[in-house]
């Protein structure tokens, strides 16, 4: 299990990736915030540590228990579960903001489908979504067509079943046509403890907030 006393730590600490150190001021105060693949937690604790009321979807029981024991000790509003999106319930109320982080390389076209049904309808007016995919040019991307069933376009399984699936350059925008773009990028950063010529990540970048 995660310590749960670093956990706490992070609570208080600086934003844990650039997209929430630029975007997090246009959170409504207060707001309603759903973490769809919390990771680690460090953006759901940070967000609760910033007056957020966060839902977190953990990958794991244990750890969707030391997020809860975090918050409790820091008297924060998070609540984590070991859900899968398609069995999640947001409730009445729309969110605020959603976390999508790499997300929706991992599920297949019609799941990534279902994904963005969710989204325009887990919000509102106002409300903003941070998300990260990537794209073709990924240096994973040859290597997993070749040795991976195709499973729709850009999107391959795996013998295990786990998919992978890839953007083309540029089409993340036209999926969502009903948000105001704030922040858009398509990189090529290096992989961590790669050299300077060593592989890259294909990384897309979207914030945008629902019209």
């Amino acid at each position: 299990m995660q310590d749960t006393n670093a956990a706490v730590a992070v609570l208080t600490g600086a934003a844990p990736d650039s997209l929430l150190e630029a975007f997090q001021d246009r959170i409504r105060p207060g707001g309603r915030v759903l973490d769809l693949a919390s990771g680690d937690g460090a953006r759901a604790l940070h967000l609760a540590g910033a007056g957020y009321r966060v839902t977190a979807l953990a990958p794991t029981a244990a750890a969707a228990a030391s997020l809860n024991e975090a918050a409790a000790a820091g008297s924060h509003e998070l609540v984590a579960y070991r859900e899968s999106y398609l069995d999640h319930d947001p409730g009445p109320q729309p969110y605020d903001a959603l976390l999508c982080y790499d997300v929706m390389p991992r599920l297949s076209r019609t799941d990534n489908a279902s994904l963005l049904h969710r989204i325009f309808s887990w919000t509102a007016h106002g409300s903003l979504l941070f998300l990260t995919a990537r794209h073709v040019d990924d240096a994973s991307y040859d290597e997993v067509s070749a040795t991976w069933e195709r499973a729709g376009l850009h999107s391959f399984r795996s013998p295990d079943g786990e998919y992978r699936t890839y953007l083309a350059r540029g089409v993340v925008r036209n999926l969502f046509r009903g948000w105001n773009t704030l922040h858009h990028r398509e990189c090529m950063p290096l992989i961590d403890g790669n050299a300077a010529d060593g592989p890259r990540a294909g990384l897309i970048e979207l914030v945008a907030g629902r019209r």
